[in-house]
């Protein structure tokens, strides 16, 4: 789309669930700008974004998948560009919760102090579409922020790459290098994760990120009846 931008936390790629969002909202966008922010304090991204993007043209539309991006989308929307915001949210009480048990204490305080978390998430909030990858997600998020529309669940779309895949009679068969793109979901909590990894890796369930409960692979490109080549 000419004069929209493009902005993320994550690195566009095929070797991470959220590299792989990235990298398929820029193609459907096609954006005349991308900036991707990686500064290890999260409220610093925002800071450059916006002296990136300040004296560039005036976009129409500005995508933001990553946060946070409140000083942002606050100077786009002011200069009437429309903001939308990837969103892929899970329960945030319940992470602090399992995190403290794991490891005693949380120490992302711009998620648990009521004033850092409304800087944190302002950009979703004033966001004309927010945009969610499950219902589960949606729900949350928009309770959570008291958002006056309900956000549009959009599934993240995956990829299978190094596809040297080859029949034998059969049977697939694959090497044990080879990469796939998974997505898990916790039926407990509802977050969902997508991963890139070796094929050899794949397991039909495991302990949740969030919760520790058992999670199920929701999305699989592979076949069942499989063999791994040596």
């Amino acid at each position: 789309m000419k004069n929209a931008v493009y902005v993320t936390t994550a690195k566009p790629s095929e070797g991470s669930g959220g590299g792989v969002v990235a990298l398929h909202e820029i193609k459907a966008l096609n954006p005349s700008l991308v900036v991707s922010m990686s500064e290890q304090s999260p409220f610093l991204n925002d800071y450059f974004c916006f002296w990136k993007i300040k004296n560039e043209v005036p976009f129409e539309l500005a995508h933001f998948y990553g946060t946070p991006f409140g000083l942002t989308a606050e100077y786009l929307k002011k200069q009437g560009t429309r903001i939308l915001a990837t969103v892929p949210a899970h329960n945030l009480e319940r992470s602090v919760e399992e995190h403290i048990k794991l490891c005693g204490q949380y120490p992302y305080n711009h998620m648990t102090d009521p004033y850092l978390w409304s800087l944190y998430s302002h950009h979703i909030k004033i966001a004309d579409t927010v945009i969610c990858p499950s219902k589960t997600s949606a729900d949350y998020i928009k309770q959570k922020l008291q958002l006056q529309k309900d956000p549009t669940i959009i599934g993240e779309r995956l990829t299978t790459i190094n596809r040297k895949i080859f029949k034998q009679k059969d049977r697939i068969v694959l090497g044990t290098d080879m990469k796939i793109t998974v997505t898990y979901s916790c039926s407990q909590c509802g977050f969902r994760y997508t991963e890139t990894i070796n094929v050899d890796a794949r397991k039909k369930t495991r302990a949740c990120h969030c919760c520790g409960e058992p999670e199920i692979l929701v999305v699989d490109p592979m076949p069942e009846k499989l063999v791994y080549a040596t």
